[in-house]
């Protein structure tokens, strides 16, 4: 059973429902317009993207079959970068691990032997997201397919479908309540979804159209945040101020979709 601990606010499913029914008839033909409309990234030169490093001290050469720390500070770089998703650093240098670590050498100009020698650890203690996004977009948001990328420092959650725009939505985070809060960054996927949830663990208190992706942490619809409370004080989800959005990544964002997150 997944853990629940990011609760929206306190009202009754009663609201919910009367809301529900009027936005959900427009949605579909919303989302068709957005996705024929093609959104140009343009839209997004003005989103905030900050520096995010882990750095490797004292580690040497690494490749498959290597275990232990420095295997898992590389997969926790290339997970914050949005190569190797953030689950997977487990601290053992398997063949999955070196395919991303390949993928990150030829995205950074390095001859792509999969093996973490002191180039590409230079690398990878110096690339972030932002020197990855001269545009704005991480380059993982603009694979084939569904991809949904959060910014903390623009408060934005995106929805991209193969490499375009569909919907950019207003988020707020845990990040203020601190470190035992604070949302996770890196790559994940949608693991459930769930659609009048609620957080057992704070009163019963909504959180419609939730869809999960990482140890009970889930993006969903905030009646606090649509009443004016912006700040970034849930306990760990992203909180969205659009039913319309959240409902739209509910039914029609699919199940493992890639959820990437950074500051």
């Amino acid at each position: 059973m997944i853990n629940i601990a990011c609760p929206s606010s306190i009202v009754s499913y009663t609201k919910l429902r009367n809301y529900e029914g009027f936005m959900l008839k427009k949605l579909k033909n919303k989302l068709r317009m957005a996705v024929s409309a093609g959104i140009v990234l343009g839209l997004l030169l003005g989103m905030t993207l900050s520096s995010q490093q882990v750095t490797a001290v004292g580690c040497s050469t690494i490749r498959r079959g290597s275990r232990g720390a420095c295997v898992q500070q590389a997969q926790t770089k290339l997970g914050l970068l949005g190569f190797l998703p953030s689950t997977q650093n487990d601290g053992v240098f398997g063949p999955n691990t070196e395919a991303k670590v390949r993928e990150f050498q030829t995205y950074a100009g390095l001859t792509a032997d999969g093996i973490v020698g002191p180039q590409t650890w230079a690398k990878l203690d110096s690339t972030t997201v932002a020197s990855m996004s001269p545009y704005g977009i991480p380059p993982v948001c603009l694979k084939s397919g569904f991809v949904i990328c959060a910014s903390k420092g623009a408060q934005k959650l995106l929805v991209m479908r193969d490499g375009k725009l569909v919907l950019s939505l207003d988020a707020r985070f845990g990040d203020d309540r601190g470190s035992r809060y604070a949302t996770a960054e890196g790559l994940y996927s949608i693991t459930n979804k769930v659609k009048d949830e609620v957080s057992r663990e704070y009163n019963n208190a909504p959180m419609p159209f939730t869809s999960y992706f990482y140890n009970g942490q889930g993006m969903h619809f905030s009646y606090d945040f649509a009443n004016g409370d912006g700040s970034n004080t849930s306990h760990g989800c992203i909180r969205l101020r659009d039913m319309n959005g959240a409902a739209a990544i509910f039914y029609y964002v699919p199940m493992g979709t890639p959820v990437f997150i950074w500051k």
